[in-house]
């Protein structure tokens, strides 16, 4: 069994903070730098919502949501590694379960394989105008217990607290 949750941030989960852009112009100088930057371009962009600084301080709530409702559901959990540029992680971030990684699904199937209890936090937080993602913050629990989806339930609750509104319902899948 695998509980999933989407979610997506729709607002600024800071309200009435003002805050530093934390982005630096471009080097562009020649004409491939501009050419470059052409490609990149698309019709659409998501909105920024947080800075550097402050996607780390909603994801150190968004782990500490996980550990209070889930800390006894899974064996790891898996987060995508999103450097954070010049700043440290949170503290959180380090715990001997937490593993971050640019492949998730290269490792949630090698943990599967293993028969581990695999959580995997996928985040999209759009912090300047080149960066891919939709602000959006997916968990998936693979081998859950059989009870845990009422904890689960109480998870999402705690992260849509946080700003994150649910693409859907909570769905069971597989």
């Amino acid at each position: 069994m695998t509980l999933e949750y989407r979610s997506f941030l729709h607002e600024h989960p800071f309200e009435n903070e003002v805050i530093s852009g934390d982005f630096n112009s471009l080097q562009l100088e020649t004409a491939d730098d501009f050419a470059a930057y052409r490609a990149m371009a698309i019709a659409d962009w998501p909105p920024i919502l947080v800075s550097f600084s402050q996607k780390y301080q909603i994801l150190d709530k968004v782990l500490e949501t996980v550990e209070t409702h889930l800390d006894d559901d899974y064996d790891v959990l898996l987060m995508t590694l999103r450097v954070p540029g010049a700043m440290r992680f949170p503290k959180r971030y380090y715990s001997e379960r937490v593993f971050l990684v640019a492949d998730l699904e290269m490792e949630k199937k090698r943990l599967l394989e293993w028969n581990k209890r695999v959580l995997v936090v996928q985040e999209g937080l759009v912090l300047h105008p080149m960066e891919t993602g939709q602000n959006e913050l997916f968990l998936t629990l693979h081998n859950p217990k059989s009870d845990a989806g009422s904890r689960f339930a109480a998870c999402s609750e705690g992260l849509e607290a946080l700003g994150f509104i649910p693409e859907k319902p909570l769905a069971k899948a597989g």
